[in-house]
Order: C-alpha cells, then structure tokens, then sequence
C-alpha cells in the first residue's frame, strides 16, 4: 500500500514538473487558453510641431497670410521672429526630427530581416525615414510658393536642391526595382541624400559637395559614371561612400551620427581593403590625438611641479637671510 502511494505521489511531482517546464513558464492549459498580446499602439509623430518649427526657422510669412496657407504651419508668430528666435527653432527642429527618426527605427527593428538582405527591419526602417523626410520637403516645395525663405538660397544652392530632388525620386524607382544588398544600398543612398538635402539649410557649402559626391554613386552603380575615370584607377562606390560617412560622423549632431551607422549597415558586404583602411586611418589619428593630449598633460604637471620647487628654493634663501641678520 505504502510502495503505491509513493508512486502515485512520484507520477503527479513528474507531472507538476512537466508543466513547470513550459515555454514561458506557463502550464500548458494556461497557454492554450491565453489571449493573444494586444497589437502595439501605431506610431504618432509630432508632425505639427515639425511643421511649425521649420516654417518658424526658415520662412517668413506675410501679414496677409495670416488665414491662409499660414494656418496649417501653427499660424503667423507674432511679433515677427527674431535671428535667435528663428536659431532656436532651427535646433528644436532638428533635435524633434531626430527624435522622430530614432522613433521610427525603433519602430521597425522588431521586423524581420538583417542587413544587406533587402527589406526587413533595415529597409523598413530606410523607407520610414525617407518618407518623413519626403514630408519635410513637401513642406518645403509648399512654403517656398507661400512665404519667401529668411535666407535666400545662392543659385548654386538652388540648383544643388533642384538635383537631390530628382536624385531621391530616381533612387527610390531604382530600389523598388531591385531585391537584396542592391536595394539596401539604393534605399540608403536615398536616405543620405534627403539628409544632406535638408542639410543645404543649415550647412549649404559642405552639403552641395557632399551631393554631388552621392550622386556620382549612383551614376557609377548604375553604369553611367565616366569611363575614363574607372581607366584611372577612380575609387570604389563603397570607398566613397565610407569617405563621405566618416567626414560626416564627426559632426556634433547625435541624429546625424546614427543616420550614417544606418547607411553603413548596407554597404558591410561591400567594404574592401581600401574602405577598411579608411576605418583604420581614423582609429590611429585618434590615438594619436589622444597620445599628445596626454604628453601636453603630463607637461603642465612637469611646469607645475618645476615652479613649486623654486618656490621651496626662495623661501630658503629668505630663511637663510633671517638666520644670518
């Protein structure tokens, strides 16, 4: 009777364990029974507040377009905004737009794919952006009719707008017409592109270079670049590329710096000896930079040590002449 009773108790301690060890921890009737998880709220981005900042940074409305046009971009502030008003608002601006592109890839990380394999989270999160900023310059085209910009635009600046326009339109028919790492680096060049676009506001010179640099990407991935100029030993699209995001990481804008960490993902496949030096040129100009930051210290801590012993030595010789009057 005892030997059955210890073997029933043995069969129910398996079976509790048994559904101890469920996935999750969850008994299995449990798990059959649960409800599914509740879908993820949709994504909301402050697409007013954008409006309004890039209209207050950059355009000036007039008094008659107070019920108009003015309306959909927050109104017109009043008073008129001043040059560090209009500072502010610039870098609110970019700082809500980084936010918001940050939102996005957060967003789409969750999806499937990995870099270099074409859609998936990568260019999912490469369109996300790229629409938002296709947003921006809607905005743009649609101020630029209503209200005269505070700046006005040189002609060459204009017409390096006029070329990213067409450029990101152009990348994206490519894209869509191409499968695997090829559409991850058309979606990503795409991305640059409208970034640097935006950039023409805030650093029009090293954007318009920049531009043209992208451009002649593309004109080489799609077999247009010049023929003389391959003949002539011209560099890698990826070398380039890495060039451009290089120069580009160095820039105090967080947003920035991880928009080039997202480019970078879809050219991995594509580095070479001579893009992977690049890396490695810019490794050991910082340890350099790091190395004479240190001897300049321990120079100054050499001086500071140097000037307290010659104040020890004067404070002996004033002693000595007290001793000796």
């Amino acid at each position: 009777g005892e030997e059955g009773e210890e073997g029933e108790e043995g069969e129910e301690g398996e079976a509790m364990e048994t559904e101890a060890t469920v996935p999750n921890g969850h008994a299995k009737g449990a798990a059959k029974g649960a409800p599914p998880p509740p879908p993820a709220p949709p994504l909301v981005l402050p697409e007013e507040a954008l409006r309004f900042l890039f209209a207050s940074a950059y355009f000036e409305w007039s008094a008659a377009a107070a019920g108009g046009a003015a309306v959909e971009y927050g109104g017109v502030p009043q008073p008129p905004p001043s040059p560090l008003v209009r500072q502010v608002c610039s870098e609110r601006f970019f700082s809500l737009f980084g936010e918001s592109c940050t939102a996005l890839a957060a967003s789409n990380h969750a999806a499937d794919g990995k870099a270099g394999g074409g859609g998936g989270s990568f260019a999912a999160m490469c369109s996300a952006e790229c629409d938002l900023l296709a947003k921006v310059d809607a905005w743009w085209l649609a101020l630029s009719t209503a209200a005269p910009p505070a700046t006005p635009l040189s002609a060459k600046v204009s017409a390096a707008l006029k070329t990213s326009r067409a450029l990101s339109a152009r990348l994206r028919v490519l894209a869509d017409a191409a499968e695997g790492g090829q559409r991850s680096r058309l979606l990503s060049l795409e991305l640059l592109g409208r970034h640097l676009q935006l950039q023409l506001l805030q650093r029009p010179a090293e954007a318009v270079e920049r531009l043209e640099e992208v451009k002649a990407c593309v004109e080489e991935m799609t077999g247009k670049g010049s023929a003389k100029a391959r003949e002539e030993g011209k560099p890698a699209v990826v070398e380039v590329v890495v060039d451009l995001l290089l120069s580009m990481m160095e820039q105090v804008s967080g947003h920035t710096r991880d928009m080039c960490k997202h480019v970078l993902r879809a050219w991995g496949d594509e580095l070479n000896e001579a893009s992977i030096e690049l890396f490695v040129n810019v490794i050991k100009a910082k340890e350099a930079e790091e190395e004479e930051e240190g001897e300049e210290g321990e120079e100054g801590e050499d001086d500071d040590e140097d000037d307290e012993d010659d104040e020890d030595d004067e404070d002996d010789e004033d002693d000595d002449k007290e001793d000796d009057e």
